[in-house]
């Protein structure tokens, strides 16, 4: 179960090549595919100065709201040699997901803190470590809904694709733990996790399959037999090569992430039913 103090356990770390093992292959989608629709809904949520001022506005009408997004907004934009910290990029969407979009409502709850979820790999015992997580349900059999993993900004080369998928199946093998042991429902064979990596305050989104069969895998070490797809998805944007640098600052990125939030929750929603 999760740990309320840092474990004993070491950290898992995958890399591309655990990916490659599993045959787990990452492909990139079109919003059809990924959402099921080009009509992505707008939210009714946002207040209208986030949507049209590229920076705070001036004047005592600004809504809590709006003083929250821009203050974590700044913070988030602070540059990695002098903020090298992952957290102000978390707390950012941290506060999008849960104040703004309700991805953890009615009855879930948001971590960003003491996230350990143990798992087996190889043979071993190991946490995958999320920096946010949501989980619905019963405390005694609570579901994982949404894993989020962020770009380290103090090392440019490092790669949190390999630790997302970790975080997938280590919410799947908990959360099939969690069944077996409730005796309430019963276990399933696969999962769609849905996840989420921030660089900086560009999110990408993924619908992470996760099957009985690579379960076994990842947790004895062996090949997988059967090829395993996980989608990525990119929001729209008019400079796609400067995206990830630009992030939410551009007002068209800004709403072109916002509308993809606000799509996204359905997979979240849906986990809790």
């Amino acid at each position: 179960m999760e740990s309320e103090s840092p474990p004993e356990l070491p950290d898992c770390e995958w890399t591309k090549a655990d990916l490659s093992q599993l045959k787990i292959q990452i492909v990139d989608v079109d919003t059809e595919t990924f959402f099921g629709t080009n009509n992505l809904p707008q939210s009714s949520n946002i207040d209208e100065d986030i949507v049209d001022n590229p920076r705070r506005p001036e004047g005592p009408d600004i809504s809590v709201q709006s003083k929250r997004f821009f203050a974590y907004l700044e913070e988030a934009l602070i540059p990695p040699d002098q903020y090298p910290y992952e957290s102000c990029t978390v707390d950012l969407f941290s506060f999008l997901l849960s104040d703004v979009f309700g991805y953890e409502l009615p009855d879930g709850a948001l971590h960003t803190t003491h996230v350990y979820i143990p798992f087996v790999a190889g043979g071993d015992r190991v946490f995958a470590k999320p920096y946010l997580r949501i989980v619905k349900g019963p405390k005694y059999c609570r579901q994982h809904c949404l894993v989020l993993e962020a770009q380290e900004r103090s090392t440019l080369s490092d790669d949190p694709e390999p630790r997302l998928l970790a975080d997938g199946i280590a919410s799947f093998y908990e959360d099939r733990r969690r069944l077996e042991k409730s005796g309430e429902q019963p276990m399933t064979e696969s999962k769609i996790v849905p996840g989420i990596i921030i660089h900086g305050t560009a999110p990408i989104f993924y619908k992470i399959l996760v099957t009985k069969e690579l379960l076994d895998a990842a947790e004895n070490g062996e090949v997988s037999v059967h090829e395993t797809l996980v989608q990525r998805y990119t929001p729209v944007v008019p400079d796609p090569q400067h995206y990830l640098d630009a992030g939410m600052v551009p007002l068209t990125n800004r709403r072109a992430i916002l509308t993809c939030l606000e799509a996204f929750k359905r997979f979240v929603v849906e986990k809790a039913l």
